[in-house]
């Protein structure tokens, strides 16, 4: 239930930030403050999804489902390519 209450702070808190973020650069007309409201928004995506992973992998195991969906709370790093595989395929490119 903790987990459940923090992943729902960040939802909150990076919604808040988008919010925020974006009065200011649409006011004082700040490409530099708008582009990081673009920034927190992709923050407020991954939030959604460990959101919805921490809320999966609380279910208990059943019958149908022997392990249980504890497995699930992998899924936010699924969300993000890691930066070794997308240098490792912009290098390979090379000649």
């Amino acid at each position: 239930m903790k987990k459940q209450r923090v992943a729902m702070l960040s939802i909150y808190s990076n919604s808040t930030l988008v919010v925020l973020k974006l009065v200011v650069g649409i006011t004082m007309m700040s490409v530099s403050v708008l582009s990081e409201a673009i920034h927190s928004m992709i923050d407020l995506v991954a939030a959604i999804i460990a959101n919805y992973s921490v809320r999966k992998s609380a279910i208990p195991r059943t019958r149908t489902t022997p392990m249980a969906m504890g497995n699930m709370r992998t899924m936010p790093g699924w969300s993000r390519p890691s930066s070794s595989s997308s240098l490792r395929s912009s290098s390979s490119t090379r000649l």
